[in-house]
């Protein structure tokens, strides 16, 4: 029976070419546009996703109340915070202070390159839980003239060799022995850096503010909880912290809170010391314009379809007369409709693969199209079945009958 569905979608397909390749080319595009956007929303909704303990890692955040009815929200904190509240703070597992990300020259032999790169404690690697490479994990930083790079650093200026023990010449300045490598980032993360200078050399340099306890200075702390509940608990002993050490001042004191790394992405928008969205917006946004074009395409197909209608009264008559029940007419038409949608998918994954560099250029993201990944798999499949059994559902129940 199944053969015999098959051999009949396959002869009504290349009997009809041009009606064929109408239908097809709609949900061709249909299901190009629905996998590009599946595979940004994707990439968004899995940032900072290959850290295994994410949802235990926090970022101190300040709103700050002005005169004039203000509040703004920034993450910017003295360089005493974090190790006071590793300190002061049992819940606290571990806490680094992290400068802004910016670009430095590196030298190495005849090789010369800026690398983007951050100031930061040691114990950034236990925080970010940085996978090394080269170097002792429990003590990567050891001393001010200490560096660690990626390794995709470590390939680009010593190649095969080992990086440890190397020299950089760093800005022309100073000299930096590398004593860690640790594995690349993956592209999306949100603190991205190629290298990690000690956090003492942004405080030599009078960058760090190390006096005050409140959002004054220009570098970032991050925390690791001992337990991901224990977020409003340390919430309210970070501001007493505060409060006891902040020093007396006419404006209202900055209200301290954390700020979990499973947000950082998609919800890093405030107003007025809320939380009012962020790149979620694009993500809900998006997806919905992929749902959007996945059934504009569904009734593209069924209004063809039904259009056709008459061209294939003939052939239901004589099914019918020769036995065949409305149950197995809506079989044969439901399964040419998802044998359709399923080449149309095909055609459509070929599509992609060519058109990704450019999607990535527009993005200014490096996506793949990862079949092997469950979630794409699963989605796609579902999608085309879906799809298939949509818009042929009008169809096969009026041509049926």
């Amino acid at each position: 029976m199944l053969r015999n569905y098959l051999t009949t979608a396959l002869r009504n397909f290349l009997r009809q070419p041009i009606y064929s390749f109408v239908n097809l080319s709609g949900l061709v595009l249909g299901f190009i546009c629905s996998t590009l956007i599946l595979i940004w929303v994707l990439d968004e909704i899995n940032y900072d996703h290959y850290h295994p303990d994410n949802d235990r890692v926090f970022k101190v955040m300040w709103n700050q109340k002005f005169s004039d009815g203000r509040i703004t929200t920034d993450q910017w904190t003295s360089g005493l915070l974090g190790g006071a509240m590793k300190s002061q703070i049992p819940e606290v597992e571990n806490a680094t202070r992290m400068a802004w990300s910016e670009l430095i020259l590196f030298k190495s032999g005849e090789v010369s390159s800026y690398e983007p790169g951050d100031y930061a404690d040691q114990e950034i690697f236990e925080v970010l839980n940085l996978n090394l490479i080269e170097g002792n994990q429990a003590n990567p930083l050891p001393n001010i003239n200490s560096v660690a790079i990626s390794k995709k650093m470590a390939d680009k200026y010593f190649r095969d060799s080992p990086a440890l023990g190397k020299v950089f010449r760093i800005d022309n300045r100073t000299d930096a022995v590398v004593t860690a490598v640790f594995d690349n980032l993956p592209e999306n993360t949100t603190e991205t850096f190629e290298f990690i200078l000690p956090f003492e050399i942004y405080i030599r340099n009078e960058f760090g503010d190390v006096n005050e306890y409140d959002g004054g200075g220009w570098q970032s702390t991050l925390v690791k909880l001992n337990n991901k509940n224990n977020q409003q608990t340390v919430n309210n002993k970070l501001a007493e912290l505060v409060s006891k050490n902040e020093p007396p001042s006419d404006t209202p004191p900055p209200a301290p809170f954390l700020f979990p790394m499973t947000k950082w992405r998609l919800f890093n928008n405030f107003v007025d010391a809320q939380q009012s969205g962020g790149r979620i917006n694009y993500v809900i946004s998006f997806s919905l314009l992929a749902i959007f074009i996945l059934i504009i395409a569904c009734v593209n197909f069924m209004n063809l379809s039904t259009a056709r209608a008459a061209n294939r009264s003939r052939e239901v008559g004589i099914r019918k007369v020769a036995g065949a029940s409305q149950r197995i007419l809506i079989k044969q038409f439901l399964l040419e409709s998802v044998l359709l949608s399923f080449l149309a998918l095909f055609i459509a994954l070929l599509l992609v693969y060519l058109l990704l560099p450019l999607f990535n250029a527009i993005v200014e993201k490096q996506l793949y199209l990862e079949l092997s990944n469950p979630v794409i798999y699963l989605s796609l499949t579902g999608i085309t079945l879906l799809t298939g059994i949509l818009s042929g559902s009008y169809p096969a129940f009026f041509l049926s009958a």
